[in-house]
């Protein structure tokens, strides 16, 4: 993440990206290898040349609580910040990057696996995403809970 993140409240050019990833159990740690060796290496570097906000890339270890109207399930959550205006998906931003991390490919390369390993039953760009980094806030209010 940048130093001194403040979330999007600080960033209001970007819009906030989730998306909720379903890595079949027996891929796990594989996912998680592919993970750690390409994908955060190339968020890292894409965050540090802004042309991304923050990268995070969560597992869910339970999930509390589920709105029995969303059918899906999902053991992964990224979140990700873009620019809204100028944003033309995660392959063409991160191919750069793991091209230089990657020499088998960049991110045709490093992608052709995953359908194998994992679904994406949902993925949100202009939903609103609530920032508990700063403040737990009302839905529809600016102002924090007391």
């Amino acid at each position: 993440m940048p130093q001194g993140w403040k979330g999007l409240t600080d960033r209001p050019d970007r819009q906030a990206s989730l998306e909720y990833i379903d890595v079949r159990p027996a891929y796990l740690s594989e996912y998680r290898d592919v993970m750690r060796n390409y994908i955060g290496p190339a968020a890292a570097r894409l965050v540090g040349i802004e042309r991304i906000g923050t990268f995070r890339a969560m597992e869910t270890a339970a999930v509390l609580y589920r709105d029995s109207s969303l059918v899906i399930d999902w053991n992964q959550i990224h979140l990700c910040e873009v620019d809204a205006e100028g944003f033309k998906g995660f392959g063409q931003e991160f191919d750069a990057a793991l091209q230089e991390i990657s020499p088998d490919g960049g991110f045709a390369g490093v992608f052709a696996d995953l359908d194998r390993m994992r679904t994406i039953p949902r993925w949100t760009f202009n939903d609103p995403v609530v920032e508990a980094d700063i403040a737990i806030g009302q839905f529809g209010s600016a102002n924090p809970l007391p």
